[in-house]
């Protein structure tokens, strides 16, 4: 699964991912274009904030 899918499955929204995250708005569109990657630090934030097992999180970068 792509990392936009997986936010829209579970109905986060990039400005609200930043914010949370501490990160720009730019940043999280990066990720979701393949333009960057997030930091081991940013996935461990991202599976406990949709509560998933990092694996999960991880896949969509691969």
């Amino acid at each position: 699964m792509k990392f936009k899918e997986l936010l829209k499955v579970h109905g986060v929204k990039q400005i609200q991912l930043a914010k949370e995250l501490g990160v720009s708005t730019q940043l999280v569109t990066n990720w979701i274009k393949g333009y960057s990657k997030p930091s081991l630090v940013a996935i461990k934030k991202i599976s406990s904030l949709l509560k998933l097992d990092i694996d999960k999180v991880v896949e969509c970068f691969v």
